[in-house]
């Protein structure tokens, strides 16, 4: 039973895997970057699994330098129960491929990894994975390569299992962990591929709760792991322990990873101290022994220990030695299972038979060598010298005491078992599929020849409506109020959820975008020759249905609309109304705000959607919720509506006024709509949205009006004497809510947007040929159109040199960006940029200089000469996310790579971007990270014992993460608390900046830390002096803590003895005679696109290059010549003594050149990629590097 239903649960996880990515990974055309070091054991098979161990307890890591090719870490510590595990799986796949009920006529392979208990090896290992890297396995004789898995066991950790399933999971590869305990990996927003064979932790720390419960303990301390698995533990316990146990924790300490003396001796003395007699822990093995010494060594006697499932049946702390100490522990553990045959399929492992060291199969090698005490050849350097064995392969394991073969206690092996085999189940439901019967495009099949991990979500069945047309606009709608989601036993097949009680106010808003589409279709004046077509979805007012229904029409999935005879299928849309809700438009709109789809809502109002960094492709037709709020003193019950309600007719009924009499609220705009009324009554299911065309909404409205349904009916509706819809019913007999225009607010809505996305797409289609956006200057072709063609070249400040190879680079040249007006009545602007900062511009110039002095070192990249394309982000996320769109996408036409080749080349990396933000957003790749600097500032305040102290942070991932850190760690790690947290604002905000000095001048705390950057400072000690605010002891972290315009006599008294963090300072040889030389006559001329330097003349000569502004020269302002002197003027950009951030440049250039060094000292037929090959310089790809 445990075995299907996993099976199911996969099944449901393996949904929305897109074929693009899949594609990508079998493309013939793909190469490899570069193949890592790993530690793993292979088998051939028609479909390949993976794994993820921990067969080796430690790792080693290189020193990163940058200075020297850098080394892969290195494992060590062998672990017989992680080999155990991984041998598990590779016997359950065993016995699958021996069961002939079971996926017959298919083989299993796997390809199972070590993560040596380290995230990054983990994480390469996954990343192997899922790419197809290793060239160990094939899948036919004609296609050499690991095919990328359909599935990863593992991993071992939660704090491993939340980095990997972040990336996994935008790909929907499922990951299914046998030991990954952590709540947290249950947010299945976050983690939508996840699964696990082990339960969550809220069950184990629940069932603790009520063992203290159950016993009357009330008073007890709890120690954690320094990792995801404990800190979440302890956010659990300090929420529920109180409320659910009635209890409270005297402490909570977090137990060191590796051997701390200092530190364990620290926290047995509080353990001993104090009154509190039970002691919970959330820990693993490591943590457990190295804490058990010290309790061992202080004799810490009387304690009732309470254990997590990591430590509570360890073997090793079960022994005389520890019984003293531990005995009656109380634990949670994982439930032991039985593998009939596992232990003879351990006893037949042979290194010489199945693991060879050719096949890559390192694992049994390192088994043989633990347990033999021997090397295979050839030796470590001495090993044989210093009387140590070889190993032969022959040697009898039999013979051995070995806790390998002992399954008398199989727990985690266990949950290894059913993990695959519920991958196996998934696997084998999707290859039962009848053919004439699938899910696929023309009720096709999957094949295992040809199989993609997409081929396991099965398309949606929404509820729509569709018209074709050479442009498609995309529409979601409230049609049904109500959807009933299936229940999930996993005993049966999914059904989707069903929609149901009718709503004619959001059919008629679906009509009235029709209408708007049929109104433009025949206006000649917009969009000639063009004819627009649309989706509209109803999202049953739940997200799930409404992001599917978004998801269908961006991948173009319906099959309903064609584009030109010859493709068939929904093009996607280039654009989409709605959605109705806040909540829906927030989802929706964060995922196709990646894509730039533009989401135009007519009924969002939340104020948070107008974050242009969080969602860069939504706009309304609706105001904010930020013009809506009302302050008012009122007494009794004077309603206040927000537009939501405020115009409903059935709140303005007798009944109601009573209650409501008098309300005050905010309305949409009423707008009127000529000819809507005369289109809604000329509805027909017969003539324009009949069911074959699969126009169900308007068969829905139908069935609504006259109380009939369409054949066939629902069982037993005949015979109850209903009547069958005809389709000949006249509506204009029907008193319908539908035909009442005289009240448009959200309809009006829809209207607008509608004509926003027709206009934007009409001025895109007048380009001119010869003066186009895109290559060479060319327009979009309505047959060829695309969505991104819509989006034009981006205007950016920047700085190019040509190369062979270009490296991108991102930096603040200018502080500030003004945004246009979003009116939609005019064509939209682009950001402008000023403020010019010369700190951000020496950054730039550091590249430029690291790039030169590359260039001329034969040693390094010989014959390959970098260039480069640095731009301007503004400090504003959505010019630097346009910057890297730029940069990644080649767009640009400054650089050539070739003659017959115009255009940038791709870039192979980018040095950049400046803040968190911005490289949180380009990035991509990881959404877990932790500010390195936050535990540093707790061990300050912890050595000075300053326990109450002030948070003031930026608001931005920067300060917000920051405070997340202390909020968890500050109590825990350093004994302390925080009086008050205020996040500074942007720009300069007198009245909340005097409210935030306020409360640091009232507050008894006299320890002030701040996350901030430089503006914000600037801001906030412009009121700190205003209010004279001095006797604080302030906490710098490094984005301000060596900022010399804060070292001045001004701000000494305020800031004097300030503690801070500040990045490394380096020396940069050459670099000031580089700067020096720096013209734009001769590097960085206009016509060059150079206009950094440009700016950086105007700033520093106060003069403007012709053309100038108007009314330059006629205020007395000087055109620059370019033959200004520079020596001689006093300039922060020649100071080249406190090199911090530029030192980071720096090596961050050094980082990509030796990348791409190695990359080129390839040697032909021993080369990482397709058939042992090598990169080329002429057909170079970035992610060859």
């Amino acid at each position: 039973m445990s075995i299907f239903f996993y099976s199911k649960l996969l099944l449901l996880m393996f949904s929305c895997f897109y074929s693009a990515v899949s594609s990508s990974l079998y493309s013939s055309s793909c190469q490899l970057q570069e193949q890592f070091n790993l530690n793993g054991m292979h088998k051939t098979g028609d479909v390949i699994l993976g794994g993820l161990f921990a067969v080796n307890l430690f790792s080693a890591d290189p020193d990163l330098t940058f200075t020297s090719e850098s080394q892969l870490p290195t494992c060590y510590g062998f672990n017989i129960i992680g080999f155990r595990q991984a041998q598990t799986m590779a016997f359950a796949i065993d016995e699958i491929n021996r069961n002939s009920n079971l996926l017959p006529n298919v083989t299993l392979g796997y390809n199972l990894y070590d993560n040596c208990v380290q995230l990054g090896i983990g994480f390469r290992a996954a990343l192997t994975l899922v790419s197809g890297q290793e060239e160990q396995v094939t899948l036919q004789e004609s296609c050499v390569g690991t095919p990328p898995v359909l599935g990863i066991v593992g991993d071992t950790t939660s704090s491993n299992s939340i980095a990997i399933s972040t990336v996994l999971g935008l790909y929907r590869v499922p990951l299914v962990s046998y030991s990954a305990t952590c709540s947290c990996l249950s947010d299945r927003q976050k983690f939508p591929s996840f699964f696990r064979t082990i339960p969550s932790d809220v069950f184990q720390v629940n069932a603790m709760i009520q063992i203290l419960k159950h016993f009357g303990w009330t008073w007890a301390g709890l120690l954690i792991s320094d990792d995801d698995y404990g800190v979440h533990a302890a956010r659990s316990f300090h929420s529920d322990l109180g409320p659910v146990g009635g209890g409270c924790l005297a402490y909570t300490e977090i137990l060191p990873w590796g051997d701390d003396p200092a530190e364990l001796k620290r926290i047995v003395d509080v353990m001993r101290k104090s009154t509190a007699r039970v002691v919970i822990v959330f820990a693993n093995k490591s943590h457990m022994m190295n804490l058990m010494k010290e309790v061992v060594r202080q004799n810490v006697t009387g304690l009732q220990w309470m254990a997590s499932e990591a430590w509570s049946s360890l073997d090793v702390l079960q022994t005389p030695h520890f019984m003293t100490y531990l005995g009656g522990t109380l634990g949670i553990a994982i439930r032991r299972g039985e593998i009939p045959g596992l232990r003879d399929f351990l006893s037949q492992i042979r290194p010489d038979l199945h693991q060879s060291s050719k096949d890559g199969n390192s694992m049994v090698n390192q088994l043989w060598e633990h347990t033999f005490q021997c090397r295979f050849a050839p030796p470590p350097a001495g090993w044989v010298e210093a009387g140590g064995k070889l190993c032969t392969g022959q040697e009898v394991i039999e013979d051995v005491e070995n806790e390998l073969v002992d399954v008398s206690d199989l727990r985690s092996e266990y949950n290894v078992y059913k993990a695959v085999y519920a991958l196996a189940y998934a696997l084998d439901d999707m290859l039962q599929c009848e053919p004439g019967r699938g899910p696929f495009s023309n009720k096709t099949c999957a094949h295992l020849q040809r199989m993609e991990p997409w081929q396991l979500h099965k398309q949606f069945n929404l509820n729509g409506m569709h018209k074709t047309g050479d442009v498609i606009l995309g529409g979601l709608f409230a049609i049904n109020f109500f959807s009933a989601d299936p229940d999930l036993t996993f005993t049966s097949e999914l059904q989707l959820p069903t929609c149901y009680g009718f709503d004619i106010i959001g059919f008629r808003q679906a009509q009235t975008m029709a209408f708007a589409v049929d109104e433009i279709n025949r206006n000649s004046n917009l969009l000639p020759n063009v004819t627009l077509g649309y989706s509209l979805y109803d999202n049953c007012i739940q997200l799930g249905i409404g992001f599917r229904a978004a998801l269908t029409l961006v991948s173009g999935q319906e099959e309903q609309v064609t584009l030109e005879e010859n493709c068939v299928g929904t093009p996607p849309v280039l654009g989409i109304v709605g959605d109705s809700s806040s909540t829906r438009s927030i989802a929706i709109a964060a995922v196709l705000g990646l894509y730039r789809v533009p989401l135009v809502s007519h009924f969002a109002t939340c104020s948070c959607l107008s974050d242009r960094q969080k969602f860069p492709s939504f706009f309304r037709t609706i105001p904010s919720d930020a013009f809506q709020v009302v302050r008012q003193k009122v007494r009794g019950l004077q309603w206040i509506a927000s537009e939501a309600w405020t115009s409903v007719d059935v709140l303005q009924t007798p009944h109601f006024m009573p209650y409501l009499g008098g309300t005050l609220g905010i309305a949409i705009r009423r707008g009127e709509i000529p000819g809507l009324r005369d289109f809604l009554l000329q509805i027909h299911p017969d003539l324009h949205h009949n069911k074959t065309d699969e126009n169900n909404m308007v068969n829905q409205f139908w069935e609504h009006t006259f109380q009939c349904r369409f054949a066939p009916p629902p069982a037993g509706w005949v015979e109850a004497g209903e009547e069958l819809c005809t389709g000949q019913e006249v509506i204009e007999n029907v008193e319908n809510e539908l035909f009442d225009v005289s009240d448009l607010r959200p309809e009006y809505n829809v209207y607008k947007a509608v004509y926003a996305l027709a206009y934007a797409l009409d001025d895109m289609l007048q380009c001119e040929p010869g003066r186009g956006p895109f290559s060479n200057n060319t327009c979009a072709h309505l047959q060829r159109l695309e969505p991104w063609q819509l989006q034009e070249q981006f205007n950016l400040n920047g700085m190019h040199k040509t190369g062979d190879v270009i490296i991108g680079g991102l930096f603040a040249i200018n502080f500030f960006s003004a945004d246009p007006d979003l009116t939609f009545t005019s064509e939209s602007q682009l950001p402008t940029c000023y403020g010019f900062n010369i700190i951000g511009f020496r950054q730039a110039q550091t590249m430029a200089f690291a790039i030169d002095e590359i260039n001329r070192n034969s040693n390094l990249l010989p014959n390959v000469t970098l260039g480069y394309s640095l731009y301007d982000n503004c400090v504003q996320l959505g010019i630097g996310f346009r910057a890297a769109l730029t940069l990644v996408s080649g767009q640009e036409e400054q650089v050539t790579l070739e003659e017959s080749c115009v255009g940038i080349p791709p870039v192979l990396g980018i040095v950049g971007d400046t803040t968190s933000s911005n490289s949180i957003a380009i990035s991509t790749v990881l959404g877990l990270y932790r500010v390195p600097l936050v535990n540093a500032m707790i061990q300050i305040l912890k050595h000075f014992g300053w326990t109450w102290a002030g948070l003031l942070i930026s608001d931005d991932d920067y300060g917000v993460h920051a405070a997340r850190s202390f909020h968890s760690d500050l109590g825990p790690a350093g004994g302390g608390c925080l009086a008050y947290t205020e996040i500074l604002p942007w720009g300069d905000n007198p009245a909340e900046l005097k409210r935030i000095v306020d409360v640091m001048r009232k507050s008894t705390a006299r320890v002030v830390i701040v996350f901030a950057n430089k503006s914000h400072m600037m801001n906030l000690m412009k009121e700190v002096v205003r209010q004279n605010v001095t006797g604080l002891q302030w906490m710098a972290s490094e984005a301000w803590s060596s900022l010399d315009v804060l070292q001045t006599p001004h701000f000494m008294t305020y800031l004097g003895g300030t503690l801070g963090i500040s990045i490394r300072r380096g020396e940069i040889a050459g670099l000031r005679d580089y700067l020096s030389q720096i013209r734009p006559d001769l590097h960085q001329s206009r016509k060059d696109g150079n206009s950094m330097v440009n700016q950086l003349w105007e700033h520093t000569f106060q003069c403007r290059f012709a053309p100038p502004p108007a009314g330059w020269v006629e205020a007395g302002g000087k055109l620059c010549t370019g033959q200004e002197v520079i020596e001689d003027v006093e300039n922060e950009l020649v100071d080249v003594s406190d090199l911090r951030s530029e030192y980071n440049v720096y090596k961050a250039v050094y980082a990509l050149a030796y990348a791409l060094d190695e990359m080129l000292q390839c040697e032909p037929g021993r080369g990482p990629f397709s058939n042992n090959t090598c990169a080329h310089l002429q057909r170079l790809e970035p992610w060859q590097v």
